[in-house]
């Protein structure tokens, strides 16, 4: 899939999920929930695709990143992340994957936060979605951050690509 075919898509999930689902942008639901809701509004968009909330499964065996656990590792040595934590680095399952289940073709994955999070947890995010491509040979991999409250709406979307270490912006593209 083109990159800009992608981009249709997401404008146009994006454009039903702000109108079926704000009430949760609005009353500042988990982040799991708008997870939820935004990849059943991709299921009609990839029909050929599986889509999957919190998939922690690579064929038959856990999700793993290993390039990630230097960066647990650093932010537990200087304080910012407990060993009561989940274990960072070791375990993954991102919050939506568009991929074909027990199968190498992994198409997107998504990554979403609400505003307001440390910036250790974007960071971390980034830096998952970077290793989801590079490890686990995703095509495309996104960030979505999402206002809450008054202010509810998309606030920022990263297009991750391989071969490229900063995301491109697309927050203009696929905003309504």
């Amino acid at each position: 899939m083109e990159k800009t075919q992608l981009e249709s898509k997401l404008k146009i999930a994006l454009a039903v999920f702000l109108a079926q689902h704000h009430c949760l942008l609005e009353l500042a639901a988990s982040e799991r929930a708008i997870a939820h809701k935004f990849a059943e509004c991709l299921n009609d968009l990839f029909p050929c695709w599986d889509i999957d909330c919190e998939y922690n499964r690579h064929l038959n065996q856990e999700k793993r990143l290993e390039g990630v656990k230097s960066f647990v590792k650093e932010k537990r040595k200087n304080g910012e992340l407990s060993d009561k934590e989940e274990d960072f680095g070791v375990c993954v399952s991102p919050d939506i994957i568009i991929h074909k289940r027990n199968s190498t073709a992994n198409l997107l994955v998504i990554e979403i936060k609400k505003t307001g999070h440390p910036l250790n947890e974007q960071e971390y995010d980034h830096l998952k979605i970077h290793q989801y491509i590079e490890e686990l040979v995703y095509k495309y991999g996104l960030f979505l951050e999402f206002d809450v409250k008054e202010s509810a709406g998309l606030t920022k979307a990263l297009l991750f690509l391989p071969d490229q270490q900063n995301p491109e912006d697309i927050t203009a593209k696929i905003r309504i």
